[in-house]
């Protein structure tokens, strides 16, 4: 399946930390991960937490966003030991 670069997100680390601040109160500095159709951005916060911010593709659909959360909630949940991200909200 060919990626339509429309539709990959384009924002800035300062916006993603933005969004983190007003979404979920979190306070930091934000620096740029690799990623293929997503942005992600790892997010430092004041106490030495990390959080990854995802921007989805705008072409995904709500469904496999959705998968993406169970897959790691199901991980978690079936290996504790597993470090393995969480979503917040």
């Amino acid at each position: 399946m060919t990626i339509s670069l429309e539709s990959i997100p384009r924002f800035t680390a300062r916006e993603a930390l933005a969004a983190a601040t007003q979404g979920y109160g979190i306070r930091g500095s934000a620096s740029t991960l690799p990623s293929e159709r997503d942005q992600n951005f790892l997010v430092a916060d004041t106490t030495g937490a990390k959080y990854v911010v995802k921007i989805a593709n705008a072409n995904d659909a709500p469904e496999l966003l959705d998968f993406q959360v169970q897959a790691m909630r199901r991980v978690q949940q079936l290996t504790p030991d597993c470090r393995v991200q969480r979503v917040l909200g």
